[in-house]
């Protein structure tokens, strides 16, 4: 199966599987997705058994940027769906994975104290690389400007 899936597609494959006609599979999707848009609406969340848990989330207007032009926008605050499978499909999906535990790496193994100002001076050297580089790149700017 392909990662993407049309709705037709979808359709076709329930109407295969269950020997259903298609029309009814597709009035089947239909009106789960009404009936889930209106749990949405009426309760901020709903939770189909089997599957999981659809939930609203308000996010806050924010400041972006436009990617093609760089320009800034403003970004509307709105709600996103967030979705929580159920704890039997989210191990059905990763049962190849089961077998695997995690694994500390050296650095995790350390105090975390220590850790923390390892991360911290990382991150310093960080953002004084970025300066430099900032600034070296206004000093050529700079340059190509007197020309």
């Amino acid at each position: 199966m392909d990662n993407k899936m049309t709705y037709q597609e979808l359709v076709d494959k329930i109407a295969e599987k269950t020997g259903r006609p298609k029309n009814l599979v597709d009035k089947l999707i239909h009106e789960m997705i009404r009936t889930t848009t209106e749990g949405l609406q009426q309760d901020q969340h709903i939770t189909v058994r089997g599957l999981g848990r659809y939930r609203l989330k308000w996010t806050k207007a924010r400041q972006g940027r436009n990617p093609q032009t760089g320009d800034p926008i403003e970004i509307a605050a709105h709600n996103r769906i967030l979705f929580k499978p159920n704890v039997s499909l989210r191990e059905f999906i990763n049962r190849e994975y089961a077998h695997l535990k995690p694994e500390l790496l050296e650095e995790q193994k350390e105090q975390p104290a220590e850790a923390l100002k390892q991360l911290i001076r990382r991150q310093n050297l960080l953002c004084k690389k970025s300066n430099l580089l900032q600034k070296s790149q206004r000093q050529r700017m700079n340059q190509k400007s007197r020309r």
